[in-house]
Protein backbone atom coordinates (compact mmCIF):
# COMPACT_ATOMS: atom_id res chain seq x y z
CA UNK A 1 0.00 0.00 0.00
CA UNK A 2 1.80 3.08 -1.13
CA UNK A 3 1.51 6.33 1.08
CA UNK A 4 -1.23 9.06 0.90
CA UNK A 5 0.23 12.17 -1.45
CA UNK A 6 0.27 14.97 1.27
CA UNK A 7 -0.06 18.18 -0.29
CA UNK A 8 3.36 19.78 0.22
CA UNK A 9 1.73 22.58 2.79
CA UNK A 10 1.34 19.37 4.95
CA UNK A 11 4.52 17.66 3.83
CA UNK A 12 6.33 19.54 7.11
CA UNK A 13 9.17 17.86 9.15
CA UNK A 14 7.65 18.17 13.00
CA UNK A 15 11.38 16.88 13.41
CA UNK A 16 12.59 20.08 13.06
CA UNK A 17 10.12 21.60 15.55
CA UNK A 18 11.41 19.06 18.26
CA UNK A 19 14.98 19.67 17.69
CA UNK A 20 14.12 23.70 18.09
CA UNK A 21 12.36 23.01 21.47
CA UNK A 22 14.48 20.45 22.69
CA UNK A 23 17.43 23.02 22.30
CA UNK A 24 15.38 25.82 23.40
CA UNK A 25 15.17 23.97 26.90
CA UNK A 26 18.51 22.85 26.40
CA UNK A 27 20.20 26.44 26.09
CA UNK A 28 17.70 28.41 28.67
CA UNK A 29 17.87 25.22 31.49
CA UNK A 30 21.76 24.23 31.03
CA UNK A 31 22.81 27.51 30.59
CA UNK A 32 21.10 28.99 34.18
CA UNK A 33 22.26 26.14 35.58
CA UNK A 34 25.89 26.74 34.62
CA UNK A 35 25.94 29.71 36.07
CA UNK A 36 26.17 28.82 39.62
CA UNK A 37 30.00 29.17 40.01
CA UNK A 38 29.17 33.06 39.57
CA UNK A 39 27.98 33.12 42.54
CA UNK A 40 30.22 31.26 44.72
CA UNK A 41 32.52 34.77 45.53
CA UNK A 42 29.22 36.17 45.74
CA UNK A 43 27.65 33.78 48.59
CA UNK A 44 31.34 33.96 50.76
CA UNK A 45 31.27 37.70 50.52
CA UNK A 46 27.64 38.34 51.38
CA UNK A 47 27.27 35.46 53.64
CA UNK A 48 30.68 34.33 54.99
CA UNK A 49 30.50 30.72 53.86
CA UNK A 50 33.61 28.38 53.07
CA UNK A 51 34.33 27.37 49.84
CA UNK A 52 33.86 23.48 50.77
CA UNK A 53 30.31 24.76 52.25
CA UNK A 54 28.90 25.83 48.87
CA UNK A 55 30.79 23.27 47.34
CA UNK A 56 28.49 20.83 48.92
CA UNK A 57 25.65 22.53 47.30
CA UNK A 58 26.69 21.99 43.87
CA UNK A 59 26.96 18.05 45.31
CA UNK A 60 23.70 18.17 46.78
CA UNK A 61 21.70 19.23 42.91
CA UNK A 62 23.85 16.55 41.38
CA UNK A 63 22.62 13.76 42.86
CA UNK A 64 18.49 14.55 43.78
CA UNK A 65 19.41 15.67 39.80
CA UNK A 66 20.48 12.14 39.02
CA UNK A 67 17.75 10.26 41.74
CA UNK A 68 15.10 12.09 39.72
CA UNK A 69 16.55 11.45 36.06
CA UNK A 70 15.45 7.82 36.76
CA UNK A 71 12.10 8.95 37.91
CA UNK A 72 11.23 11.69 35.03
CA UNK A 73 12.79 9.29 32.50
CA UNK A 74 10.22 6.59 33.64
CA UNK A 75 7.27 9.18 33.37
CA UNK A 76 8.08 10.47 30.06
CA UNK A 77 9.05 6.29 28.50
CA UNK A 78 5.44 6.43 29.71
CA UNK A 79 3.22 9.59 29.20
CA UNK A 80 5.52 11.77 26.82
CA UNK A 81 7.71 14.60 27.50
CA UNK A 82 5.64 17.37 27.27
CA UNK A 83 3.96 17.07 30.78
CA UNK A 84 7.10 16.02 32.30
CA UNK A 85 9.30 18.77 30.68
CA UNK A 86 6.27 21.53 31.71
CA UNK A 87 6.07 20.16 35.20
CA UNK A 88 10.02 20.16 35.75
CA UNK A 89 10.77 23.53 33.82
CA UNK A 90 8.10 25.04 36.85
CA UNK A 91 10.20 23.06 39.52
CA UNK A 92 13.55 24.59 38.60
CA UNK A 93 12.19 28.35 37.84
CA UNK A 94 10.92 27.84 41.41
CA UNK A 95 14.48 26.92 43.15
CA UNK A 96 16.15 29.60 41.05
CA UNK A 97 13.64 32.63 42.07
CA UNK A 98 13.54 31.03 45.65
CA UNK A 99 17.49 30.64 46.17
CA UNK A 100 17.16 35.20 45.61
CA UNK A 101 15.80 35.18 48.95
CA UNK A 102 18.20 32.74 51.23
CA UNK A 103 20.25 34.05 54.39
CA UNK A 104 20.69 30.58 55.98
CA UNK A 105 23.28 28.12 54.17
CA UNK A 106 20.47 25.65 54.74
CA UNK A 107 18.13 27.13 53.03
CA UNK A 108 20.77 27.10 49.45
CA UNK A 109 20.91 23.22 50.01
CA UNK A 110 17.13 23.53 49.59
CA UNK A 111 16.10 25.70 46.93
CA UNK A 112 19.35 25.35 44.54
CA UNK A 113 20.24 21.59 45.73
CA UNK A 114 17.22 19.99 46.55
CA UNK A 115 14.56 22.23 44.25
CA UNK A 116 15.93 23.10 41.48
CA UNK A 117 17.96 19.85 41.69
CA UNK A 118 14.51 17.97 40.92
CA UNK A 119 13.60 20.62 38.11
CA UNK A 120 17.10 20.29 36.13
CA UNK A 121 16.40 16.25 36.28
CA UNK A 122 14.17 16.28 33.58
CA UNK A 123 16.01 18.44 31.22
CA UNK A 124 18.43 15.71 29.81
CA UNK A 125 16.98 12.56 30.17
CA UNK A 126 13.44 13.76 29.04
CA UNK A 127 14.67 16.02 26.20
CA UNK A 128 17.24 13.36 24.77
CA UNK A 129 15.04 10.46 25.31
CA UNK A 130 12.79 12.02 22.65
CA UNK A 131 15.69 12.77 20.34
CA UNK A 132 16.47 9.45 20.61
CA UNK A 133 13.34 7.98 19.35
CA UNK A 134 12.83 10.46 16.61
CA UNK A 135 15.55 10.19 14.83
CA UNK A 136 17.56 7.44 13.73
CA UNK A 137 19.83 8.08 10.56
CA UNK A 138 22.64 10.82 11.91
CA UNK A 139 21.15 10.24 15.65
CA UNK A 140 24.61 11.62 16.96
CA UNK A 141 24.58 14.32 14.83
CA UNK A 142 21.42 15.96 15.89
CA UNK A 143 21.87 14.99 19.39
CA UNK A 144 24.82 16.89 19.22
CA UNK A 145 22.76 20.16 17.34
CA UNK A 146 20.29 19.78 20.15
CA UNK A 147 23.32 19.54 23.39
CA UNK A 148 24.94 22.71 21.40
CA UNK A 149 21.67 24.29 22.71
CA UNK A 150 23.42 23.93 25.92
CA UNK A 151 26.93 25.30 24.73
CA UNK A 152 25.14 28.32 23.64
CA UNK A 153 23.78 28.55 26.62
CA UNK A 154 26.92 28.20 28.98
CA UNK A 155 28.43 30.94 26.58
CA UNK A 156 25.52 33.48 27.17
CA UNK A 157 24.02 33.27 30.64
CA UNK A 158 27.34 33.34 32.44
CA UNK A 159 27.58 36.97 30.71
CA UNK A 160 24.53 37.81 31.49
CA UNK A 161 24.12 36.51 34.99
CA UNK A 162 27.68 38.57 35.52
CA UNK A 163 26.74 41.35 34.45
CA UNK A 164 23.10 41.42 36.17
CA UNK A 165 25.02 40.81 39.20
CA UNK A 166 26.94 44.10 38.65
CA UNK A 167 23.83 45.76 38.25
CA UNK A 168 21.30 44.46 40.41
CA UNK A 169 23.38 42.07 42.96
CA UNK A 170 23.36 38.52 43.14
CA UNK A 171 19.34 38.59 44.60
CA UNK A 172 17.39 40.16 41.69
CA UNK A 173 20.04 38.10 38.79
CA UNK A 174 18.34 34.79 40.75
CA UNK A 175 15.02 36.45 39.71
CA UNK A 176 15.37 37.36 36.30
CA UNK A 177 16.68 34.31 36.20
CA UNK A 178 13.49 32.60 37.05
CA UNK A 179 11.29 34.66 35.22
CA UNK A 180 13.17 33.32 31.80
CA UNK A 181 13.20 29.58 32.38
CA UNK A 182 9.99 29.88 33.70
CA UNK A 183 8.49 31.66 30.58
CA UNK A 184 10.92 30.35 27.74
CA UNK A 185 11.08 26.56 28.31
CA UNK A 186 7.13 25.92 29.60
CA UNK A 187 6.54 27.54 25.89
CA UNK A 188 8.88 25.49 24.38
CA UNK A 189 7.50 21.78 26.21
CA UNK A 190 4.91 22.79 24.55
CA UNK A 191 6.03 21.05 21.66
CA UNK A 192 7.49 18.20 22.69
CA UNK A 193 6.00 14.46 21.60
CA UNK A 194 7.06 11.51 22.22
CA UNK A 195 7.98 9.89 18.56
CA UNK A 196 6.27 10.46 15.05
CA UNK A 197 3.48 7.97 16.01
CA UNK A 198 2.07 10.83 18.44
CA UNK A 199 1.34 13.14 15.38
CA UNK A 200 -2.26 12.55 14.18
CA UNK A 201 -0.74 10.62 10.88
CA UNK A 202 1.04 8.56 12.75
CA UNK A 203 4.12 10.52 11.58
CA UNK A 204 3.68 10.22 7.83
CA UNK A 205 4.08 13.64 7.13
CA UNK A 206 6.86 13.78 8.63
CA UNK A 207 9.51 14.09 6.10
CA UNK A 208 13.28 13.40 5.99
CA UNK A 209 15.20 14.36 8.76
CA UNK A 210 14.51 10.31 9.08
CA UNK A 211 12.42 9.93 12.10
CA UNK A 212 12.00 6.09 13.31
CA UNK A 213 8.55 5.16 12.07
CA UNK A 214 9.31 1.23 12.93
CA UNK A 215 8.27 -0.20 16.16
CA UNK A 216 10.74 0.57 19.07
CA UNK A 217 13.48 -2.09 19.88
CA UNK A 218 16.25 -2.51 22.90
CA UNK A 219 16.43 -3.80 26.28
CA UNK A 220 14.05 -2.79 28.73
CA UNK A 221 15.18 -1.80 31.86
CA UNK A 222 15.67 -4.77 33.79
CA UNK A 223 17.66 -6.93 31.36
CA UNK A 224 19.80 -3.83 30.70
CA UNK A 225 20.61 -3.52 34.39
CA UNK A 226 21.55 -7.10 33.89
CA UNK A 227 24.41 -6.73 31.70
CA UNK A 228 27.71 -5.67 33.14
CA UNK A 229 28.66 -3.76 30.30
CA UNK A 230 25.85 -1.25 31.20
CA UNK A 231 27.22 -0.70 34.28
CA UNK A 232 30.72 -0.36 32.31
CA UNK A 233 28.76 2.94 31.21
CA UNK A 234 27.51 4.04 34.17
CA UNK A 235 30.90 4.11 36.19
CA UNK A 236 32.80 5.67 32.82
CA UNK A 237 29.68 8.19 32.53
CA UNK A 238 30.62 9.16 36.45
CA UNK A 239 34.44 9.38 36.80
CA UNK A 240 34.02 11.94 33.39
CA UNK A 241 31.25 13.67 35.56
CA UNK A 242 33.46 13.85 38.48
CA UNK A 243 35.48 15.85 36.06
CA UNK A 244 33.49 17.78 34.39
CA UNK A 245 31.57 19.19 37.10
CA UNK A 246 33.82 20.14 39.09
CA UNK A 247 35.57 22.92 36.32
CA UNK A 248 32.20 24.01 36.13
CA UNK A 249 31.79 24.84 39.27
CA UNK A 250 35.21 25.96 40.36
CA UNK A 251 36.83 27.26 37.27
CA UNK A 252 35.31 30.78 38.21
CA UNK A 253 36.58 30.79 41.17
CA UNK A 254 39.95 29.94 40.37
CA UNK A 255 39.85 32.45 37.58
CA UNK A 256 39.47 34.79 40.24
CA UNK A 257 42.00 33.56 42.63
CA UNK A 258 44.35 34.36 39.61
CA UNK A 259 43.59 37.73 39.89
CA UNK A 260 40.23 37.96 37.32
CA UNK A 261 37.33 40.22 37.68
CA UNK A 262 33.75 38.43 38.11
CA UNK A 263 32.79 39.64 34.65
CA UNK A 264 36.48 37.99 33.55
CA UNK A 265 35.38 34.86 35.28
CA UNK A 266 32.32 34.96 34.01
CA UNK A 267 34.02 34.88 30.49
CA UNK A 268 35.85 31.83 31.15
CA UNK A 269 32.90 30.13 31.89
CA UNK A 270 31.72 31.14 28.17
CA UNK A 271 34.36 30.32 26.59
CA UNK A 272 33.82 27.08 27.61
CA UNK A 273 30.21 27.17 26.34
CA UNK A 274 31.73 28.65 23.26
CA UNK A 275 34.01 25.83 22.79
CA UNK A 276 31.59 23.37 23.58
CA UNK A 277 29.42 24.00 20.61
CA UNK A 278 32.01 23.37 18.96
CA UNK A 279 32.53 19.99 20.43
CA UNK A 280 29.04 19.15 20.36
CA UNK A 281 29.02 19.54 16.63
CA UNK A 282 31.98 17.75 15.50
CA UNK A 283 32.24 14.89 17.94
CA UNK A 284 28.11 13.98 16.88
CA UNK A 285 29.21 14.10 13.57
CA UNK A 286 32.47 11.99 14.22
CA UNK A 287 30.08 9.80 16.45
CA UNK A 288 27.89 8.87 13.49
CA UNK A 289 31.08 7.76 11.03
CA UNK A 290 33.08 5.61 13.33
CA UNK A 291 31.12 5.03 16.15
CA UNK A 292 30.32 6.82 19.30
CA UNK A 293 32.24 5.12 21.86
CA UNK A 294 35.65 4.96 19.54
CA UNK A 295 34.44 9.30 20.10
CA UNK A 296 33.48 9.19 23.73
CA UNK A 297 37.33 7.86 24.42
CA UNK A 298 38.84 10.33 22.14
CA UNK A 299 36.46 13.38 24.03
CA UNK A 300 37.90 11.50 27.74
CA UNK A 301 41.43 11.07 26.33
CA UNK A 302 41.46 15.39 25.42
CA UNK A 303 40.13 16.01 28.59
CA UNK A 304 43.29 14.04 30.38
CA UNK A 305 45.29 15.93 28.86
CA UNK A 306 43.76 19.37 28.96
CA UNK A 307 43.09 18.65 32.84
CA UNK A 308 46.66 18.12 33.54
CA UNK A 309 47.73 21.45 31.71
CA UNK A 310 45.67 23.14 34.10
CA UNK A 311 47.65 22.04 37.04
CA UNK A 312 50.80 24.14 35.79
CA UNK A 313 48.67 26.93 35.16
CA UNK A 314 50.15 30.47 37.19
CA UNK A 315 48.49 32.62 35.13
CA UNK A 316 45.49 33.28 33.75
CA UNK A 317 45.94 34.66 30.54
CA UNK A 318 47.03 31.09 29.81
CA UNK A 319 43.34 29.86 30.87
CA UNK A 320 42.59 30.98 27.79
CA UNK A 321 44.23 28.90 25.85
CA UNK A 322 43.69 25.67 27.35
CA UNK A 323 39.77 25.96 28.25
CA UNK A 324 38.57 26.10 24.48
CA UNK A 325 40.38 22.71 24.05
CA UNK A 326 38.77 21.33 27.50
CA UNK A 327 35.52 22.43 25.62
CA UNK A 328 35.80 20.61 22.85
CA UNK A 329 35.96 18.08 24.87
CA UNK A 330 33.42 18.88 27.62
CA UNK A 331 30.89 19.11 24.65
CA UNK A 332 31.64 15.96 23.14
CA UNK A 333 31.37 13.58 26.21
CA UNK A 334 27.47 14.88 27.23
CA UNK A 335 26.19 14.84 23.40
CA UNK A 336 27.72 11.25 22.63
CA UNK A 337 26.27 9.85 25.96
CA UNK A 338 22.58 9.35 24.71
CA UNK A 339 23.31 8.14 21.40
CA UNK A 340 25.55 6.11 23.09
CA UNK A 341 23.17 4.11 25.06
CA UNK A 342 20.69 4.06 22.16
CA UNK A 343 23.28 2.56 20.13
CA UNK A 344 24.39 0.35 22.96
CA UNK A 345 20.83 -0.95 24.30
CA UNK A 346 18.17 0.31 22.14
CA UNK A 347 15.21 2.91 22.37
CA UNK A 348 12.54 0.72 24.28
CA UNK A 349 13.56 1.72 27.44
CA UNK A 350 16.37 5.10 26.72
CA UNK A 351 14.20 7.09 29.59
CA UNK A 352 14.84 4.80 32.29
CA UNK A 353 18.24 3.30 30.71
CA UNK A 354 19.13 7.12 30.48
CA UNK A 355 18.37 8.09 33.89
CA UNK A 356 20.01 5.26 36.04
CA UNK A 357 23.02 6.17 33.77
CA UNK A 358 22.90 9.54 34.54
CA UNK A 359 22.15 9.02 38.41
CA UNK A 360 25.72 7.37 38.34
CA UNK A 361 27.36 10.28 36.45
CA UNK A 362 25.55 12.41 38.96
CA UNK A 363 27.56 10.65 41.67
CA UNK A 364 30.51 11.35 40.50
CA UNK A 365 29.44 14.64 39.82
CA UNK A 366 28.66 15.07 43.15
CA UNK A 367 31.62 13.94 44.62
CA UNK A 368 34.15 16.16 42.28
CA UNK A 369 32.99 19.83 43.49
CA UNK A 370 32.87 18.60 46.92
CA UNK A 371 36.71 17.19 46.97
CA UNK A 372 37.95 20.29 45.17
CA UNK A 373 35.94 22.57 47.43
CA UNK A 374 37.31 20.56 50.61
CA UNK A 375 40.98 20.68 49.02
CA UNK A 376 41.25 23.93 48.70
CA UNK A 377 40.18 24.98 51.79
CA UNK A 378 42.89 22.89 53.10
CA UNK A 379 45.61 24.12 50.44
CA UNK A 380 44.49 27.17 49.04
CA UNK A 381 45.10 26.17 45.71
CA UNK A 382 43.62 23.71 42.69
CA UNK A 383 46.62 22.83 41.41
CA UNK A 384 46.60 19.71 43.32
CA UNK A 385 42.38 19.09 42.26
CA UNK A 386 43.74 19.14 38.23
CA UNK A 387 46.29 16.78 39.03
CA UNK A 388 43.53 14.33 40.33
CA UNK A 389 40.89 14.76 37.92
CA UNK A 390 43.39 14.53 34.87
CA UNK A 391 44.02 10.59 36.35
CA UNK A 392 39.69 9.80 37.19
CA UNK A 393 39.66 10.90 33.02
CA UNK A 394 42.15 8.60 32.20
CA UNK A 395 40.01 5.69 34.21
CA UNK A 396 37.23 6.72 32.34
CA UNK A 397 39.40 6.15 29.22
CA UNK A 398 39.69 2.67 30.17
CA UNK A 399 36.63 1.74 31.33
CA UNK A 400 35.24 3.06 27.88
CA UNK A 401 37.65 0.82 25.80
CA UNK A 402 35.82 -2.36 27.25
CA UNK A 403 32.66 -1.65 25.75
CA UNK A 404 31.07 -3.49 22.84
CA UNK A 405 27.81 -3.47 21.39
CA UNK A 406 25.16 -5.54 22.82
CA UNK A 407 23.28 -7.23 20.52
CA UNK A 408 19.25 -6.42 20.96
CA UNK A 409 16.54 -9.05 19.80
CA UNK A 410 14.70 -7.67 16.61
Amino acid sequence: MTEPNYPDSRRFSYGSIIIAAALVIQLIGWGTFGTFGIFINQFQADLGWTRAAISGVASIVMLVHGLFSIIMGNISDRYGPRIVMTACSIIFATGVFLTSYIRELWQLYLTWGVVAGIGISGFDVVVLSTIARWFDKKRSTINGIVKAGAGVGHLLLPVLAGALIVALGWRGTYVILAIICLVVIVVAAQFLKRDPRKLPDGGKTVTQITPTHSPEEGLTFSSAIRISRFWVVVSAYATSLFCTYTIQVHIAPHAIDLGSSVTQAAGMLSIIGASSIVGRFAMGGVGDRIGNVKTMMLCTILLAITLLSLGFVQQTWVLYTILPIYGIAHGGIYSLISPMIAGLFGTGSHGANYGLIIFGGTIGGAIGPLVAGYIFDNMSSYHIVFFILAIVALVSVLLLSKLKPVKVKE
